[in-house]
């Protein structure tokens, strides 16, 4: 009957626009069909519930919603310890495979429901470093290898027998010797220097510490090592450089120890200050001079004495190498020894060098930290340039300087017209830097 007829133009345009609503209400339509989720609850007894369907993907609105009990970020690692709310342990168990539990979140129900086994294994793996557990491989002849307080390597985390335990009933295969600095390891350094004997007791097994949380005392229980493996650690932590050891006369920082030198009675503290260059002067340890000139045996003694404790020889031939860098002192003669051992601190004779004092070089100035120089060729400065963000964001919280010294010369005078174009070029980079 409408057929070739005539249409009422507004009439036409209401049913267009009454059409394009409806088919805008159709995925909206589509969408409140799929909002009814069916999981099982933490009884492992089916459960539906109705979701409000929003503007976000589908499963994010059901990731959201805590009746789904789905959880994608890292669990606590305290939740897994025995007696914990997942009671992942059998009563009086003293080790777990580390299998078994990242697969118990897939078979009871009344676990957290992880979309990916990569974050029940970082909880672990945290956890080991925290110190919370220790870990451990079986090895070929049936012995353990061991991690506590360090990163597990990729191999462990990919060997079948990879276990954790509980501190108390473990014992180390060994201990890393950067855990045996102060402040890495809880309660081991009470004062500032402790005993071989101190390291011993420490890690003798039943041992425990009291470490003061947010409005409570924590005690944690420290894993057992055998001595032998003590005394190892200490003597590659004095080796490296991380310890420093003295046992009467001896003193030691970055080199190896002398047989018979470790012992109960022997004495562990931190490396020792820097020595500034200044302190090497007369006018700071006049004993160690005479006539103008001094020998490394004096300086030791002298700063020994002044600090009131026998100083490691690498810390003060440091020193010496440093003031001699900076023009501050000089070797005396060509018969004298340096750079030598302490055997030979005797013969190395210095004075302070002849002529006008040497110009300040701020680059040689005294920095109580650690410092890396290298002559760069022009493409590893660029690649320096690039990488320079990441080293600044990694040295968040210490003291971060870069020094740059840019060196012209041949065998003759640079041209002036060369070192003003290159001052140029350096002057939009800052004014300070300035070839002269």
């Amino acid at each position: 009957q409408l057929k070739d007829q005539s249409i009422d133009r507004l009439r036409e345009q209401m049913l267009s626009t009454r059409t394009r609503e409806a088919s805008g209400r159709i995925p909206e339509a589509i969408k409140q069909a799929y909002s009814i989720v069916v999981t099982v609850n933490e009884s492992n007894e089916v459960h539906a519930f109705k979701i409000a369907i929003a503007g976000e993907p589908l499963f994010t609105t059901i990731k959201a919603d805590r009746r789904a009990r789905i959880q994608e970020t890292a669990i606590s690692a305290e939740a897994m310890m025995p007696g914990g709310p997942y009671d992942l342990w059998r009563e009086d168990e003293p080790a777990r495979r580390v299998r078994d539990l990242v697969g118990a979140f897939a078979q009871n129900a009344k676990l957290p429901k992880m979309l990916r086994h990569k974050e029940i294994l970082d909880t672990i793996v945290q956890g080991i470093k925290a110190g919370i557990w220790v870990g451990r491989t079986m090895r070929p002849d049936k012995t353990f290898k061991t991690y506590w307080r360090t990163p597990v390597d990729d191999v462990a985390l990919d060997d079948s027998s990879l276990e954790v335990m509980l501190p108390e009933s473990a014992t180390l295969s060994d201990i890393t010797p950067a855990l045996l600095r102060r402040e890495a390891l809880p309660g081991l350094w009470p004062a500032a220097e402790i005993t071989v004997h101190d390291a011993h007791h420490y890690f003798s097994g039943g041992h425990t510490v009291t470490v003061p949380m947010e409005g409570y005392d924590d005690i944690i229980p420290i894993p057992a090592c055998d001595l032998h493996q003590v005394d190892e650690a200490i003597l590659q932590a004095v080796a490296q450089g991380l310890l420093w050891m003295t046992n009467g006369p001896a003193s030691i920082l970055g080199e190896p120890v002398p047989p018979g030198i470790l012992g109960p009675t022997a004495v562990l503290r931190p490396p020792p200050e820097p020595i500034a260059v200044n302190e090497l002067m007369e006018q700071e340890i006049p004993d160690a001079w005479n006539d103008g000139k001094t020998n490394a045996y004096a300086i030791v003694t002298a700063l020994s004495s002044k600090r009131e404790v026998t100083l490691p020889w690498s810390t003060v031939k440091k020193a010496i190498d440093d003031a001699i860098r900076a023009q501050w002192l000089e070797v005396a003669s060509e018969n004298a020894t340096w750079p030598t051992d302490f055997s030979g601190a005797q013969h190395a004779v210095f004075q302070t060098p002849k002529g006008p004092p040497p110009i300040r070089d701020p680059l040689l100035d005294y920095f109580p930290g650690m410092a890396a120089e290298a002559a760069l060729e022009v493409y590893e400065i660029q690649d320096l340039a690039e990488k320079i963000s990441d080293i600044a964001i990694a040295a968040v919280g210490c003291d971060f300087k870069v020094k740059v010294r840019i060196e012209l010369g041949g065998d003759a005078e640079p041209n002036k017209e060369v070192v003003d174009k290159i001052n140029l070029l350096l002057a939009e980079v800052s004014e300070d830097l300035q070839l002269g």
